[in-house]
């Protein structure tokens, strides 16, 4: 094999790689481990630099002043290098909440036949609650898959290939139980002090160390405390879901972490500036809806804005970790 053919060989390897979000410098070091020269891998890489492929290419779009516009744009531009995987997952997406939704509204129906009929008239208090719970948890599975297969998106933007739909699909199911698991995690960390307080106050009040006037007013201090930390929380974890989608030899543990020190010295406000875009978008749907009153095409707008956040979400991951690591 001649050296034309080595590095033909060697730069479809790279590609594929980075479709896989595998990182240059595991690509390298696996390389060099099969017996490939460091003078060779050096050449293939240049090759696809030079034809502007280099998974640094967007990363010197980025620096201290990238914005939430900017991550908007890039998701934009993400969108358009990968039309095809886009529409896939944005009509997995719909056509799975509209599955959930037709499946729910067939278990309550029989669920209520069940129940009026049922010798054990008490079953309603446990089966109906499990069941109110399951268009929320419906809805959470269906948003994590859809932040995994775009994230991946983003991130093959980056590395300036094109998302091979194969790929994606097989990197959503693999990272979906981090996903989960990741954001369980958040769950019990922002909802664990607050009912240890609340539990708490209830129990002094319950065993008269104080009384229940002083225990309204501490449990309105709790409750004014509350809403601060969530909305704290929800800033500090906003990187957990793409931490554990693309960090896969990370400690799921460690990614609420890892969140906050990236986001840490101005990463907070690129957050906002995307919420920002979030609420503004919400609205529109909202009048969107109520002027053309079309709830499917009120879904369409809700998905693909969802997941152009999702991306964005990713740009901004992305540009800290390149500053910040």
């Amino acid at each position: 094999m001649n050296d034309a053919e080595q590095i033909q060989n060697l730069t479809s390897y790279i590609t594929s790689c980075r479709q896989q979000n595998i990182s240059d410098d595991n690509t390298r070091q696996a390389l060099l481990g099969n017996g490939w020269s460091e003078a060779m891998i050096n050449r293939a890489f240049s090759t696809l630099d030079d034809n502007g492929t280099s998974s640094a290419a967007l990363a010197k779009q980025f620096g201290p002043k990238y914005s939430a516009g900017a991550a908007l744009r890039d998701a934009f531009n993400a969108i358009a290098k990968s039309p095809v995987a886009f529409i896939v997952a944005v009509v997995l997406y719909i056509g799975g909440i509209a599955l959930i939704a037709a499946l729910l509204a067939a278990v309550f129906q029989n669920l209520t036949s069940l129940l009026s009929s049922s010798a054990l008239p008490f079953a309603g208090f446990i089966l109906l609650p499990l069941a109110g719970s399951a268009p929320a948890v419906g809805m959470y599975i269906m948003n994590s898959l859809l932040a995994t297969a775009l994230s991946y998106i983003g991130v093959s933007y980056k590395n300036q290939v094109t998302a091979d739909i194969k790929t994606m699909l097989g990197l959503t199911i693999r990272r979906l139980g981090r996903v989960i698991l990741a954001n369980i995690m958040v769950a019990i960390a922002v909802a664990g002090p607050i009912v240890l307080l609340f539990t708490l106050v209830a129990v002094m009040a319950f065993t008269s160390i104080i009384d229940l006037n002083s225990a309204a007013i501490i449990v309105s201090i709790v409750g004014f405390a509350s809403i601060i930390w969530m909305v704290v929380a929800f800033f500090r974890y906003a990187l957990v879901t793409y931490i554990a989608i693309n960090e896969p030899n990370l400690p799921v543990i460690k990614t609420l972490g890892r969140s906050h020190r990236l986001l840490s010295s101005g990463g907070y406000s690129k957050i906002l500036g995307l919420i920002i875009y979030a609420v503004g978008i919400s609205l529109m749907i909202t009048l969107l809806t109520a002027v053309i009153q079309s709830e499917l095409v009120a879904s369409i707008a809700l998905g693909f804005f969802t997941a152009v956040y999702a991306v964005a979400t990713t740009m901004i991951y992305l540009w800290r970790v390149e500053i910040k690591d």
